[in-house]
């Protein structure tokens, strides 16, 4: 039997950074700040349900362990944008695929000239 064990890293990052590795490392320092904080909690269910979809439960295919980053914007209204992977697999694909499909809970207000608000998600998938 498989677990999905999500671990959730929401936070701010800057639209503009050169690379993913920058975007990602840019959000794990802002991750800790109250907003985030509060984001982190509102987005837990949506991506549990999205694994769900993307690994249901009790699993056993080896080809869905492994972790994987995701980086987004989310807009206002709750949709999500320039979604990035790393690595790209079959259940990261299905991941960013179904982010794009569902509308997330508002994110906090920035005081920036940001287009939405921007995550990063760390998943890992176990046995």
């Amino acid at each position: 039997m498989k677990y999905i064990i999500v671990a959730l890293v929401f936070l701010a990052t800057s639209t503009l950074a050169a690379d993913f590795s920058s975007r990602v490392n840019e959000g794990n320092e802002l991750a800790l700040t109250m907003s985030g904080k509060q984001y982190d909690q509102k987005l837990g269910p949506f991506i549990g349900d999205i694994m769900r979809l993307c690994i249901p439960p009790g699993s056993t295919n080896s080809t869905n362990l492994g972790t994987f980053s995701l980086v987004a914007i989310v807009s206002n209204q709750g949709a999500s944008s320039g979604i990035e992977v790393k690595p790209f697999n079959s259940i990261s694909k299905c991941f960013s695929k179904k982010i794009t499909r569902v509308k997330l809970p508002t994110p906090p207000e920035q005081n920036s000239l940001l287009m939405g608000y921007p995550i990063t998600i760390t998943v890992t998938v176990k046995p």
